[in-house]
């Protein structure tokens, strides 16, 4: 379970980019729209530091792994009215991951990166597959295109079963409710001063649990043409959902907040002038509790998970 969640929160925690309309001084309140020109071109690197844990039958198992990529974002068109359309693709990809009793690595620019294992053949469909953004001038998506794309590269050679058609959906809604938002921030669209803030509520409706997050955005200082913020985010863990499971009379399953924080904490940094991201750094803890009851299991099962991440994204030269 541990390694079917990774593709998901590597997904869910991929680069973040901003919006603005002109550059103001301090002195006057700054209302952050798009502001770029087609063919205009900008890459981002993320690296992501994360442990995830789970205890099963009283053994804890854990997982560190580590995940570099680089990503170009290039602007297609702009229309009168503002509307943006921005190509996404992700041209590297690396993951280097560690549990306690094997170490797997992935490189996508390895002529002979292994693809052996079904997660790493989905990472392996991450890259070079474009998919195009349309945004309004608030930086709202309005449209993604690219989706089936890439997911039929991620999935080819998969069996058309339940699991593959389960994966299917859950990657599905995560690009189209969370990877959207991810790549690009959707800010209030009002004029804001030093101390103001603005919320961005992404329901993350997964097919195995449902997941609400809430950020906060909070204009701390603006200084040579850069705004900077700060972002602090709260997670609402919702019902499980299981397919199959949730059908059987004979077993109950419920999804509870663990004992941890699910919150995240960060900075971004936005280029006024353009709107875009300049540097995005924040840490992320989640804690939550499967529980599993049922007559054949013979008492109840609780699983804990937890999961930390650290992530660096930076406007590259």
């Amino acid at each position: 379970m541990l390694r079917r969640m990774l593709v998901l929160f590597v997904l869910v925690g991929l680069v973040a980019c901003g919006t603005n309309d002109k550059a103001a001084t301090n002195s006057e309140n700054l209302t952050l729209k798009l502001n770029v020109q087609p063919n205009q071109t900008y890459r981002y690197k993320s690296t992501q530091v994360q442990t995830m844990t789970q205890t099963m039958f009283m053994t804890e198992q854990t997982q560190a792994t580590t995940t570099t990529m680089t990503m170009e974002q290039s602007v297609v068109s702009v229309s009168p009215e503002g509307e943006t359309v921005i190509r996404i693709v992700i041209d590297s990809l690396q993951v280097d991951m560690q549990t306690q009793d094997q170490a797997l690595s992935y490189d996508s620019t390895d002529p002979t990166a292994n693809t052996d294992s079904p997660e790493f053949a989905q990472f392996a469909g991450l890259t070079s597959q474009p998919m195009t953004l349309t945004l309004s001038p608030e930086a709202k998506v309005t449209k993604i295109d690219g989706i089936d794309q890439m997911l039929d590269k991620m999935l080819v050679g998969s069996e058309e079963n339940e699991q593959t058609l389960m994966m299917r959906d859950m990657l599905t809604k995560t690009f189209e409710q969370s990877y959207a938002k991810a790549t690009i921030i959707p800010f209030g669209g009002k004029p804001m001063a030093i101390g103001d803030s603005w919320q961005d509520v992404t329901d993350m409706n997964l097919q195995i649990f449902s997941m609400v997050l809430t950020n906060t955005y909070s204009l701390k200082e603006r200084n040579a043409g850069l705004a900077t913020f700060d972002l602090t985010g709260q997670f609402e863990i919702g019902e499980f959902n299981f397919p199959g499971l949730m059908e059987r009379d004979d077993m109950k399953l419920a999804i509870e907040k663990g004992e941890g924080e699910n919150s995240q904490r960060g900075t971004v940094v936005i280029d006024e002038a353009t709107g875009m991201l300049k540097s995005n750094v924040l840490d992320q803890t989640m804690s939550m509790v499967i529980k599993i009851e049922g007559e054949d299991l013979g008492q109840s099962l609780t699983m804990p998970m937890s999961q930390t991440l650290h992530m660096e994204v930076q406007l590259q030269p």
